[in-house]
């Protein structure tokens, strides 16, 4: 879910960087202080979906990874016979 609404954000702010770019020869709906603030809106909105996004896969799946090759390990180096 939080990947859709990532890149669902990240859509957001290409179509408002579309917006901004096509009123460029037109007399301003908007204000560059509008375009700015919805622009920062949507790009903080996108940085902080993508980290929690990126957080969430690679580093509990890389701490569940080591938990399992280590206890593999373990269990392996355990059953070895005794010399």
């Amino acid at each position: 879910m939080g990947f859709i609404l990532s890149q669902t954000t990240q859509i957001g702010v290409n179509v408002w960087l579309q917006e901004w770019a096509s009123q460029a020869g037109t007399p301003d709906q908007f204000s560059v202080g509008v375009f700015l603030g919805v622009y920062a809106v949507l790009v903080a909105l996108y940085v902080m979906l993508d980290f929690g996004v990126n957080f969430i896969i690679f580093v509990s799946g890389g701490i569940r990874a080591s938990r399992i090759i280590h206890r593999t390990l373990l269990d392996n180096v355990i059953r070895l016979p005794m010399r």
